[in-house]
């Protein structure tokens, strides 16, 4: 099949259907690594399935390589949802300030970023927390929006633009760090 003819498939049904054979395996093993238990992991997976039919649209634009990470990251966050639940955890991510962000720093924009050596920018990249790397993956990569992206995470357009300013913020000051004196 080439890329653009991934699907080749015009019913919706039949486009999830496929999605399910292909990827189900690997969809339990990123659940199951995050809860270590059988029936949330399954939970993890529909849940999953239900967020993928919601953008199902999104979905047939991709190419095929694009397809995996995208469900990676839906399953990861459905599955660290169902485990803070279980933990009964009532603190969301977006909301945790654990004094790592300067307040007073300079806003990250563009023409900054625009200036960086990929090869520094990927490092930096490599080097974030994982929620940061699928907020910049999905902005930037998949070229979603903020209203987007926020049902595939379970969080709030605004959480999404938090983690976003986040990102770049980290990215900056990693970047300005490495920069030599000019």
């Amino acid at each position: 099949m080439s890329e653009e003819a991934y699907f080749g498939l015009d019913d919706d049904k039949k486009i999830l259907e496929r999605v399910y054979i292909d990827y189900r395996q690997q969809m339990y093993a990123v659940a199951y690594g995050v809860l270590h238990n059988n029936v949330d992991a399954e939970d993890a997976v529909y849940q999953s399935f239900l967020r993928i039919a919601d953008n199902i649209d999104k979905l047939k634009q991709f190419s095929r390589q694009e397809i995996l990470p995208y469900i990676v990251i839906i399953v990861r966050n459905a599955s660290i949802q169902i485990y803070n639940h279980n933990k009964r955890e009532l603190a969301i991510l977006d909301d945790i300030d654990d004094g790592q962000f300067d307040v007073q720093a300079k806003p990250a924009d563009d023409e900054f970023f625009e200036k960086i050596e990929s090869q520094n920018l990927a490092m930096v990249l490599s080097k974030l927390p994982q929620m940061y790397k699928d907020i910049i993956y999905l902005k930037f990569s998949c070229d979603l929006k903020a209203k987007e992206i926020a049902p595939i995470l379970g969080i709030s357009a605004d959480g999404v633009w938090k983690r976003l300013e986040r990102a770049k913020r980290l990215i900056r000051e990693a970047l300005e760090g490495d920069e030599p004196d000019e």
